[in-house]
């Protein structure tokens, strides 16, 4: 995987919302699946459904939510409970080293990653800690894999930008099987999965300019 001189392991999410506003929108449904940087293996996953107010998915009309009533019965559990489960998962994969500007203690933080992550996963996430006053256990930096096909694939982001490739395009171009095709996993989990295997694609792509 990329920046494997930095961090030993990235946590790649994906995550399902009431809205597209982060200060509005709530988060229904987390999947995280954190990847080894060597050797671009899966080491660990979460797949959270949280319990919500159906109400809340008719405030945006044009908001696309995944929410399948069949999968939430009796599977769903409690936001804070979906937080602490969510805090102690990236806690367990930090793996960058970062001096607070407060006080100069030193933390392990956890590096996010995915498709559209920086501007989408990563703000709800940051936001949804901060509400409940929990430190974020994350670095700043969210790789992004859309962001990083604009990069090394500027042709891609020539006509309609980056924010315009969508996870099964990005897959198509690096021979990644996309999340709708994938069986035995949620979509969300299957999106998750999809980015970190277009991000090891990548990685042996500059491998082999080495």
């Amino acid at each position: 995987m990329l920046f494997r001189s930095v961090v030993s392991t990235i946590v790649y999410t994906k995550i399902e919302t009431t809205g597209p506003d982060p200060a509005l929108g709530k988060i229904i449904e987390i999947a995280a699946v954190a990847i080894d940087v060597e050797s671009g293996e899966e080491i660990d996953a979460m797949n959270l459904l949280i319990g919500f107010d159906l109400n809340e998915v008719r405030k945006d009309q044009d908001w696309h939510v995944n929410y399948d009533e069949t999968r939430w019965a009796g599977n769903w559990i409690d936001e804070l409970d979906a937080l602490a489960d969510t805090d102690r998962f990236l806690k367990r994969h930090a793996s960058v080293r970062r001096t607070l500007r407060k006080g100069g203690k030193e933390v392990r933080l956890c590096r996010v990653a995915g498709h559209g992550a920086a501007k989408f996963d990563y703000p709800f996430l940051l936001r949804w800690f901060r509400r409940h006053e929990k430190f974020w256990p994350s670095d700043p930096f969210c790789l992004d894999t859309a962001q990083l096909a604009a990069f090394m694939l500027p042709e891609l982001a020539a006509d309609a930008g980056y924010e315009a490739l969508s996870i099964e395009a990005l897959c198509g171009l690096m021979g990644v099987l996309p999340p709708k095709d994938r069986k035995g996993s949620s979509l969300a989990m299957s999106h998750a999965r999809a980015a970190a295997q277009c991000a090891d694609r990548f990685t042996h792509r500059v491998r082999r300019h080495e």
